[in-house]
C-alpha cells in the first residue's frame, strides 16, 4: 500500500499522564509539521524533526506560557450572543483583541485582522501558525486552504501581530481572548492516557500527488486500526465537524485512547496524515469479522446486514 512507504513513526513517550488532565500534544505536532514542510524526503523529515526534540518529555508540555482557565458562556456580558469572528486591530506595535470571547462554527474558528500600520504584517496564533496580515482588514486563514477556518479547539488561545523588524521567538505581544463552545460543536480530539500509559504521536508524510483512500473517514480509521480495536470501542468523527481535513477518534471506557487525523487529498480521497495513540492501545486486542454499521460509531456488539 502507498501509504505503508510513506509512513513515518515520531513517538514521544509521556510517563505519568493523570487521566484528568489529558497531554497537550498540540506544540509537538505543529512543530513537526514545521519541519516536515520544509523537507521532500521522508528519511530526511525523520532525522530532522527527531534532532530538533519532537520528543518532549511532559514536563515540558504541562507547563504553558499563558496558564487561563477560561469561561465557557453562550452570551456575552451584556446578554448578545458571542461573535462568531475573532476581530484583532495592528498597528505594528501593539496587537489588541477586539472580541475577547467568540463562538465557534462547524468548520473552526475565523479570525479577521485590521492592519492600521503601513506595512505587511504577521499574524500568529500561539502552537496552530499564522499568515501574512496587509494593510487594511483582512480574514486570515490557514496555509494552504482556500477561504478555510481554523481548527483551534475551544478554550483559550493567544494571538498576536508582528513586524518583519520584531523577533518572532520573543514571548512578548501575546494578547488573550477565549473560544466559548455552549452548543458542544467540538468533539476532544486529544487522548487521554490513564496514568502510566505513555502516549505515542505517529507522523505519515505523503507526495504531494499521493492518490487517497475513498470514503468516510470514520470507515477508513475502522480499517486502518482494525487489529487494534475491541468490541465496544466508539469510533467517530472528532474536532469540528466541516473542517477540510478530518480527525477520528476512538473512545474506549469512555477514554480518547486513539486520535487519526486525514488530510483531503489532490482527487479528493482521504490521506492518514497523523496518528496519536495510548500505549495500551496495541494491535491483536480486535475480535475478527466486526460488522460496524456506518451511522453508529460503535465497534462491535451490533447487528445487521454485512
Amino acid at each position: 500500500m502507498d501509504d505503508e512507504r510513506f509512513r513515518t513513526g515520531i513517538t514521544s513517550t509521556l510517563h505519568d499522564i493523570p487521566s484528568s488532565a489529558p497531554p497537550d500534544l498540540e506544540p509537538v505536532r505543529r512543530r513537526a509539521r514545521r519541519l516536515r514542510a520544509k523537507r521532500g524526503l521522508t528519511a530526511t523529515v525523520v532525522a530532522a524533526v527527531v534532532a530538533a526534540g519532537v520528543a518532549v518529555p511532559l514536563t515540558l508540555l504541562s507547563s504553558l506560557r499563558h496558564p487561563v482557565t477560561p469561561r465557557i458562556l453562550g452570551q456575552a456580558s451584556g446578554g448578545e450572543a458571542l461573535p462568531q469572528v475573532a476581530r484583532i486591530v495592528c498597528d505594528g506595535t501593539t496587537t489588541t483583541v477586539l472580541t475577547p470571547e467568540i463562538r465557534p462554527q462547524p468548520d473552526g474558528v475565523g479570525f479577521e485582522v485590521d492592519n492600521r500600520s503601513n506595512a505587511a504584517l504577521s499574524f500568529e496564533i500561539e502552537n496552530f501558525g499564522g499568515g501574512n496580515a496587509p494593510v487594511g482588514v483582512r480574514t486570515i486563514n490557514p496555509p494552504d486552504t482556500e477561504g478555510a477556518d481554523w481548527a483551534v479547539p475551544p478554550g483559550a488561545v493567544h494571538v498576536r501581530c508582528l513586524a518583519p523588524s520584531q523577533d518572532a521567538g520573543s514571548d512578548q505581544g501575546w494578547q488573550a481572548l477565549t473560544i466559548s463552545d455552549p452548543q458542544k460543536i467540538y468533539l476532544p480530539a486529544s487522548v487521554e492516557c490513564a496514568p502510566g500509559d505513555g502516549a505515542t504521536i505517529g507522523i505519515m508524510d505523503h507526495v504531494s500527488d499521493a492518490t487517497g483512500q475513498q470514503g468516510d473517514p470514520v470507515d477508513l480509521t475502522r480499517t486502518l486500526l482494525a487489529a487494534q480495536l475491541r468490541s465496544g470501542d466508539n469510533v467517530e468523527h472528532a474536532g469540528y465537524p466541516d473542517t477540510v481535513n478530518a480527525k477520528v477518534r476512538v473512545v474506549r471506557d469512555g477514554k480518547v485512547i486513539a486520535v487519526v487525523r486525514w488530510t483531503a487529498a489532490q482527487d479528493g480521497g482521504w490521506l492518514p496524515d497523523e496518528t496519536q495513540e495510548c500505549g495500551s492501545f496495541a494491535p491483536g486486542g480486535a475480535p475478527p469479522n466486526l460488522h460496524v454499521p456506518p451511522t453508529s460509531g460503535s465497534v462491535g456488539g451490533s447487528s445487521g446486514s454485512g
